[in-house]
This record gives C-alpha cells, structure tokens and sequence, in this order.
C-alpha cells in the first residue's frame, strides 16, 4: 500500500508501507514491539518512526547492539532510504552529524548509541527510545535503562523492532505490550528472486522463525 512517507507537505515521494507498517506508524500506545521476519522492514519502519518523532520536536535515541550496525544499518537507512527519499534539505531542514551520531531534523534530533555499554546510557534524557534487533540483548538490562530515561515528557514513547528468538525477553514484554508481527513476504521492497531464494533455502522451523 502507498503511504505519505512523512505526512506532510515536505514529503516528495510516496513509499510502499505494509499495513501492519502504517498501523506501527499511527499506533499511540506508550510501548510498542515489532516483530517479523529477516528483511521485513523492521528497522526501516523504526527509523521512520524515530523520524517522525524528531520532526515534532522530540528527542530520540535508537539503541542498537553494536556501534558497527549502528552506521551500517540505522544510519544508512535514516540518510539513504528516508531522508534522501524527501524534498527535506541537508543544511536547512536536517543535519547528520556522523562523528557523533546525532541526526538534527527541524526542532528535535535522533541520536544513535550502542548498548554495548550500558552504563553510557545512563545519563540520557529523552522523550522517546527505540530498540533496534532486540533480539541480539541477551536480557532486558538495555530496556530497563533505556524506560528510565523517559523523564523529558509525559508522553514519551518506546519502540522495540526485532525477530523473533524462542521465549527470550522480548517474547516475555510481549505478553503486556502490544505487538505487530509481519512476515519477511508482507515486505514490499523485495523482489521476486530474493523470496525465492530463502524460500528455498530455509526450511522447517528455522523458516517459521526467520521468514514467518
């Protein structure tokens, strides 16, 4: 389904969003997972979230398992498939701040930390958090952290996109939080030969686990 990127006039381009995509967008609850396959838009809809968010003056903070995927994959996905995506303006509507992982939009600002320390977290003050791959946490000791830094507003939000792993954490927060599950083949960015491909390729119980 096409969807407004960014809902307002700044937006250039209409990308395809799932609806379970959109229902993350719009959904208003305090906590909030989203769970799917390999390559189902998990960490591309955070971004966006997180991007919206900081358009109306919020500050946020995405949380990934290392700093490498940090810049790989949260980074890359903010700069090339949102932001460049826009008729938003580097310089003028938003900053990217690479040595510090800080990305200004407008009034608020997305910052990117590692939860490879988690005593760095500590000192953050924010209105709204993001766990990106929650999964790769072997417990919930970053969640825990990052809900005690929620004392900006009081209307924070926290966000928590992953794969599913057996009754891990995630698993036991999803039993009181609500969740969207989306499938690797709801994604509508991938083309034919890929879902072909780990179709094949899987099978059994890792193919309901990475795929389903």
């Amino acid at each position: 389904m096409a969807s407004n990127l960014l809902d307002s006039p700044f937006s250039s381009v209409d990308i395809p969003l799932s609806e379970n995509q959109i229902e993350f967008l719009q959904c208003n609850e305090r906590g909030l997972i989203f769970q799917g396959g390999i390559r189902s838009g998990k960490s591309f809809i955070l971004c966006l979230w997180a991007i919206k968010r900081a358009m109306i003056g919020r500050r946020v903070c995405i949380v990934s398992f290392s700093y490498r995927t940090l810049i790989d994959v949260v980074l890359k996905i903010i700069q090339e498939e949102i932001l460049n995506n826009t008729a938003l303006v580097a310089g003028k509507d938003y900053e990217v701040k690479t040595s510090d992982l800080i990305i200004k939009i407008w009034r608020g600002e997305i910052m990117l930390r590692s939860g490879d320390r988690p005593a760095a977290l500590r000192g953050l003050t924010l209105d709204d958090f993001g766990i990106d791959e929650a999964r790769d946490f072997k417990d919930d000791l970053i969640f825990k952290i990052m809900i005690g830094r929620l004392s900006k507003s009081q209307d924070g939000q926290w966000r928590i996109a992953t794969s599913p792993r057996g009754h891990d954490w995630v698993w036991e927060l999803s039993k009181k939080t609500k969740t969207i599950t989306q499938r690797t083949f709801d994604n509508t960015f991938l083309n034919d030969t890929y879902l072909q491909d780990v179709s094949g390729a899987y099978s059994g119980k890792f193919k309901e686990q990475e795929l389903n």
